[in-house]
């Protein structure tokens, strides 16, 4: 989810109006607990969630290709998706 989040705009798009259909949509498979956190958040916090998701793609997208910045990168999104569903 966190790869698809950062690679497709289209998703990000609707993730940022609806998560849960948006995971769905895609045929994400995640808990129901997460589903549920997901629909907890506020739309501050998917404002938040979704603006850092959109900073890092744009950082993926100018040139951080390589294998150690694709695993940072990997790393940075979970903590953020962590946090926030926490």
């Amino acid at each position: 989810m966190l790869r698809k989040l950062v690679k497709d705009p289209d998703f990000r798009k609707q993730f940022a109006a609806d998560p849960v259909l948006a995971i769905t949509s895609a045929g994400i498979r995640i808990t129901s607990a997460d589903l549920a956190k997901l629909t907890a958040l506020t739309p501050a916090q998917l404002d938040q969630l979704s603006q850092g998701i959109d900073a890092l793609a744009g950082a993926a997208s100018a040139g951080l290709a390589s294998a150690r910045a694709e695993g940072t990168n990997t790393l940075v999104y979970a903590i953020i998706v962590a946090l926030l569903l926490a």
